[in-house]
């Protein structure tokens, strides 16, 4: 079985502010008969008793993985329901048998340390962007070319100061 998984897709998921919550999630992998679901919850508990409130069938949670960031969870969930794209029921139900569901979680979460590490330096670099801008006392949003140009040569030096191997 082949995934549909694409590497550079997956780490330059763009990000809304929204997603930056610092709540934690869970990636969870549930099974109701036949079809499997891969979702995040805060409570992965509380989301299987809400699905089976309106299910006939027994639903049960085969795996969960902590994530410290929503953002983290939510980025792994989509990367997993493309990955199964191909054997999508309906939502987030997918018709594979656990183990390849956990073949496909099992191959995005194996690349989730350089998507945190690339998406915390993009927030160190948004957090340094923002402090120079301070730093320069530049607060309004239209900016002289030569101010634009001394603001990017700071921001590039303090980056570099903060990551050398960059």
């Amino acid at each position: 079985m082949e995934f549909n998984f694409d590497r550079e897709v997956f780490l330059n998921t763009p990000l809304s502010p929204a997603t930056y919550s610092g709540a934690p999630a869970f990636l969870y992998l549930m099974e109701c008969e036949h079809f499997v679901k891969v979702g995040i919850a805060t409570n992965t508990q509380a989301r299987r008793a809400e699905l089976q409130r309106s299910n006939p069938f027994k639903i049960r949670i085969l795996w969960s993985k902590k994530f410290e960031f929503k953002m983290f969870a939510m980025i792994a969930e989509r990367a997993v329901h493309r990955a199964l794209g191909d054997w999508r029921h309906a939502g987030e139900w997918f018709t594979v048998s656990p183990e390849q569901a956990r073949a496909a979680i099992s191959m995005v979460c194996a690349e989730m340390p350089a998507l945190m590490i690339k998406h915390k330096e993009l927030d160190y670099q948004r957090r340094v962007a923002l402090a120079v801008r301070h730093e320069m006392g530049q607060r309004r949003r239209n900016y002289t070319p030569e101010e634009d140009e001394a603001w990017q040569r700071r921001k590039a030096q303090v980056i570099a100061d903060l990551f050398p191997s960059a």
